[in-house]
């Protein structure tokens, strides 16, 4: 199943990317080759410093391409290149793309399940999840500005499932209540706490 997982992952990156099997250049001149890649971790040993730091580097590069290129496929016109892009977003924890993801936040897959998927029905909220703390003040400003409630019920999941638990995500909201000078926004963020702390709220 693992193998399986990986071999999906990469045949997205593929299609997502529109590069064969991810051999496009990362920068001018340098080639994005998975395998060579691997090869070189596995002889970091052997490798002098300048080594190591020409291969960190390269690196840096590579996934800056990779976190630009996913960030424009979460604005495809194709619904399922942007549900692949989100989740490869919150496999690679970027940080850069919690703004993005937090738009995207409703971002709803309702298709029958005739197969196992990478994601359950909310690529974009899984993927802030995996991101972890740096969506907090995405989720704070998603609650203050929507008046979606599938919006509001996502951001507030988020909140949970970072924190993982209900009272540091009341705390963290009526921090922000309590910072909030703008009264559409406080009245917001009070309905929003309301529903985190009614019985029925489900993480």
């Amino acid at each position: 199943m693992k193998k399986m997982l990986y071999v999906t992952v990469l045949g997205c990156m593929a299609v997502l990317l529109q590069t064969p099997a991810m051999s496009q250049s990362a920068g001018a001149d340098e080639p994005m080759n998975n395998d060579s890649f691997a090869d070189s971790i596995q002889k970091f040993e052997a490798l002098d410093a300048k080594g190591r730091t020409s291969l960190v580097e390269s690196n840096r590069v590579r996934l800056e391409r990779v976190r630009g290129l996913l960030l424009d496929k979460l604005l495809s016109k194709d619904e399922e290149v942007r549900f692949f892009a989100a989740y490869l977003l919150g496999q690679y924890r970027f940080p850069e793309a919690v703004d993005a993801l937090a738009k995207s936040i409703a971002l709803l897959d309702d298709r029958p399940r005739f197969a196992e998927r990478l994601w359950d029905r909310f690529p974009a909220m899984e993927a802030l999840v995996r991101v972890g703390s740096p969506s907090l003040p995405a989720m704070i400003r998603n609650l203050e500005q929507s008046d979606d409630p599938t919006v509001t019920e996502l951001s507030l999941k988020v909140l949970y499932r970072i924190d993982g638990e209900k009272e540091i995500a009341q705390f963290r909201l009526k921090k922000a209540f309590a910072a909030q000078q703008d009264s559409k926004k406080k009245a917001r963020l009070e309905s929003a706490l309301g529903i985190l702390l009614d019985p029925k709220f489900r993480k």
